[in-house]
């Protein structure tokens, strides 16, 4: 198996709102962090993180905690760019 290669892209600082938690939920707790907006840049990308996306983390029961992040960016050079990121920890 060939190892993975990577090569770092960009460095993201975003100003998130406070989280909103809901607790008692028949999958756990939800806490959502809405983006007021950030910045991130790299060797060859930069620019700002648009207000509007956020990240909603259900924490399970069983301690497993399931991310939702959805990221709206737009380039010095005006492209807009959108991410989405789910995963487990």
């Amino acid at each position: 198996m060939q190892a993975l290669q990577a090569e770092f892209l960009v460095r993201l600082s975003a100003d998130l709102t406070e989280p909103l938690t809901l607790t008692d939920t028949p999958c756990g707790t939800r806490r959502i962090m809405y983006v007021k907006g950030g910045s991130f840049c790299g060797p060859r990308l930069a620019g700002e993180l648009l207000p509007g996306g956020g990240d909603w983390v259900l924490a399970r029961p069983d301690g497993v905690a399931s991310l939702d992040i959805r990221l709206a960016l737009r380039t010095e050079d005006g492209a807009l760019i959108y991410i989405s990121c789910k995963g487990i920890f």
